[in-house]
């Protein structure tokens, strides 16, 4: 699994074909999302087209779905699966080959190890953990981060390099050590938007895990997102067939490098 583009990127096969590297996005509540290129490469052709849209509701935009014969991660193989594929890319190819979520392989258990940087399927259940059930909006993992005794409703997000993203509303609620200010631009697949940042000294928790949090991000979300960053030094594991996930290890949060901050996702 590589972190080095702040999301966790995975190595797998398609028909029978590749390697492929795509995103694995716990962000992503439908298939996800393969590149044109990809689909062109491995000679398939679309089943039906789609509407499709993410959170922020903006203008829904046109995607074909393809049907996979298999994908294949490691030894681990899934069968007759869907995805979708853009008609047009408003992400300008930000997203490589592809993004997929961890659902894909809904039927045992999936690992996001980023101590050691390893991406499992069907490996063990952590001993003695804590665990959270899935939510209603699963296959999207709810959360509840409690941030200075405020319960805050989030989503597990490792396809944003962020430690955590609020909705807007906590910018005039909470206190920060300086001002909240403009910081990037935000795009998903139907919105653009300014991103804004403040600095607050404070811990997420959430499970087992306590979270060292310093830079903050805003934007026009439903709910908060932990993302990649915050998840550095923990293992997360969800275990599709009881319902459930967990958050086990020593969080040492890594913040992306200051600069222009674009969040590109992807339908949820």
């Amino acid at each position: 699994m590589d972190l080095a583009s702040g999301r966790p990127v995975i190595e797998l096969e398609i028909n029978g074909q590749g390697p492929f590297h795509m995103i694995m996005d716990t962000g992503v509540g439908g298939p996800g999302l393969m590149s044109r290129d990809v689909a062109l490469a491995l000679g398939l052709e679309p089943v039906r087209t789609e509407q499709i849209g993410s959170p922020l509701g903006g203008t829904p935009a046109k995607a074909d779905v393809y049907r996979l014969a298999n994908l294949s991660v490691g030894g681990a193989t899934v069968d007759d699966k869907e995805i979708y594929v853009m008609t047009d890319d408003p992400l300008g190819g930000a997203t490589g080959d592809g993004v997929i979520g961890p659902s894909l392989f809904d039927e045992g258990v999936v690992t996001l190890d980023f101590v050691n940087s390893t991406f499992e399927i069907g490996g063990p259940v952590p001993a003695d953990a804590h665990w959270i059930p899935l939510g209603p909006s699963a296959p999207l993992l709810d959360a509840s981060l409690n941030i200075n005794g405020e319960a805050i409703p989030a989503h597990i997000d490792t396809g944003a390099p962020h430690v955590l993203s609020l909705p807007e509303s906590y910018a005039d609620t909470m206190t920060f050590e300086d001002g909240v200010k403009i910081i990037g631009h935000g795009r998903t697949i139907d919105r653009e938007f300014d991103v804004r940042g403040a600095t607050l000294n404070a811990d997420v928790t959430i499970g087992d895990a306590v979270i060292p949090v310093g830079l903050v991000t805003f934007g026009p979300l439903p709910v908060a997102n932990l993302g990649t960053g915050g998840l550095r030094g923990l293992v997360l594991t969800i275990d599709w067939p009881n319902h459930r996930y967990a958050i086990v290890g020593h969080a040492e949060p890594v913040m992306p490098q200051p600069r222009r901050i674009e969040v590109r996702r992807i339908p949820e």
